[in-house]
């Protein structure tokens, strides 16, 4: 297994498996801050695909099919975190929204001031959800050819097992 190592936040950590072996020269990392950086990196790479003509065997055109499938899921996955935490921050936008317009009895104008500045703040934190989301709707589009492409390409497959 080839082991490559990343620079983040001034250390060293390795992306083949998160440990926490105090004796190496490396930094450790909590597991899940590892296992988040391992998936955005094979994401990354996933982008950035290899040709279907360079696999040698189909073992290999399996494994890239797990991959993607496995891929799909987490970007699926992120797709709902992400529509969620727009939604949670239209909720607060409306919410602000109601103290900016409420009479001058229920709320001071200082108080309407400040909720008139959060309700901008909640509406572009729903608007980059909104936009993160987007991303990640195109980048699940292009995982989705690429697992047609890996599993006609396997099912074509004449060379070696």
């Amino acid at each position: 297994m080839q082991v490559k190592q990343a620079i983040i936040a001034g250390g060293v950590r390795t992306t083949g498996c998160p440990t926490n072996n105090h004796t190496s020269n490396h930094t450790s990392y909590p597991p899940d801050q590892c296992i988040q950086q391992y998936r955005l990196t094979r994401q990354y790479n996933h982008t950035k695909m290899p040709r279907l003509k360079k696999f040698e065997n189909k073992r290999e055109i399996l494994a890239e099919i797990r991959i993607t499938e496995t891929s799909i899921e987490t970007v699926t996955q992120l797709i709902k975190n992400e529509n969620w935490e727009a939604t949670v921050e239209s909720t607060k936008r409306l919410g602000a929204g109601c103290i900016v317009a409420s009479g001058p009895m229920e709320y001071d104008n200082t108080r309407k001031a400040m909720a008139q500045q959060q309700c901008d703040e909640y509406w572009d934190k729903e608007q980059c959800a909104l936009k993160r989301k987007e991303r990640r709707e195109r980048e699940l589009k292009e995982l989705k050819k690429r697992l047609e492409q890996l599993q006609g390409f396997r099912d074509k497959w004449q060379g070696a097992d």
